[in-house]
């Protein structure tokens, strides 16, 4: 009788299975192409700039801002391991003073730890405690940033709670998307206002979802192809004529803005153009047709930020040339390094930071 029952359990699990897996090639079958997922779906799309592509879910931006776009909860910066204050990753120094240098930092996925693990900011802190100078650094960055989001941030949020000594904007690269919105973004777009289908039997919910919720699915895919024409613009390279005219004045002007807010509230702005491919004069092969894209992009208007940096020496720096005598392979993609050359970006902040004169480390900011 008990061998019975096991018989019977195991032939419903089996022919619920089949039923299933029947009803799923039917959806597959049912769904436009353009719709349709993989048998079995399970996703896994987006950027990971050490390994290809990694959806937003595994990199876990899972608040919508309504002024920024996404960003980071705590709770998902801790399970992480970091030190938060205010929604902000905190590195604290290990030295022990009087006062502490406190350090801001924004920019995007190059300048947070969250995206990019054990990244220049993380070695930006440890030359700080190997200098003897007690430091606070707080990341304001977000994967994804663009020098816009970034000013945002520090004026609806990050202002709000503390002062910093400095604030150093590292940016340049996220400039490039269009209507200066991030890609993340747009996969927000495209992806979040219908709810992501399971890792399994996806077509079989899709279907299921189009005839239950019919007006709102169709409503849905016409914001959906609003931001893909968007994306398919970009990604074909159709641009505005003025376009590196109009990225110049949209950088220049959050560049001074954050400079204005600096002033104003008495501590240090520095921002700093990043090194990209294809702005200086190191060069490496890619194959990938986005990667070239951008870096033709980069191109553009690349020239026209560092010539700002040189009609604004006081506040802005131009390091898109740090890797030009480096002959090993230093980009994972157009703008993002690998982890052996995180150290020469947080050498070249920390040299900038110290040897700035109006940027003042007091004898109580060194180690007892």
């Amino acid at each position: 009788m008990r061998r019975t029952k096991i018989y019977s359990i195991i032939l419903f699990v089996l022919a619920t299975a089949i039923c299933a897996f029947v009803l799923e090639l039917i959806a597959f079958f049912s769904l436009p192409v353009a719709e349709r997922r993989p048998i079995l779906y399970k996703n896994s799309i987006s950027i990971d700039p050490f390994n290809g592509f990694k959806s937003l879910q595994d990199i876990e931006f899972d608040i919508i801002d309504p002024l920024l776009g996404w960003r980071m909860s705590d709770s998902i910066l801790h399970k992480k391991g970091f030190y938060t204050e205010n929604g902000n990753i905190v590195f604290h120094g290990k030295c022990k003073c009087y006062d502490t240098l406190v350090v801001y930092l924004s920019g995007g996925s190059t300048t947070d730890p969250a995206v990019i693990p054990h990244n220049w900011p993380t070695l930006l802190s440890q030359l700080f405690d190997s200098a003897k100078i007690c430091s606070k650094i707080i990341i304001g960055a977000v994967g994804g940033f663009n020098s816009g989001q970034e000013l945002l941030k520090l004026i609806s949020n990050d202002l709000i709670f503390f002062r910093p000594d400095i604030h150093l904007s590292y940016s340049g690269a996220n400039q490039i998307e269009p209507a200066y919105v991030s890609i993340y973004e747009q996969e927000m777009y495209l992806n979040l206002p219908k709810p992501s289908p399971p890792p399994y039997f996806a077509n079989a919910w899709l279907l299921l979802r189009k005839l239950i919720y019919k007006d709102k699915f169709f409503e849905q895919v016409k914001i959906n192809d609003y931001y893909r024409e968007i994306r398919s613009n970009y990604l074909s390279g159709r641009y505005e004529k003025n376009y590196s005219e109009k990225v110049r004045k949209f950088w220049l002007n959050n560049m001074k803005t954050m400079q204005a807010l600096a002033h104003l509230h008495g501590y240090t702005f520095i921002g700093v153009l990043q090194p990209v491919q294809g702005a200086g004069n190191y060069r490496q092969q890619n194959y990938e047709s986005y990667i070239l894209d951008m870096i033709n992009q980069y191109k553009s208007y690349y020239p026209l930020l560092a010539q700002e940096c040189k009609i604004h020496p006081e506040f802005i720096y131009d390091m898109k040339n740090l890797f030009d005598q480096i002959n090993d392979t230093v980009y994972t993609d157009d703008c993002h390094i690998y982890p052996q050359f995180q150290g020469m970006v947080a050498r070249s902040v920390f040299d900038l930071i110290t040897n700035r004169n109006r940027v003042q480390i007091s004898d109580s900011m060194k180690c007892m």
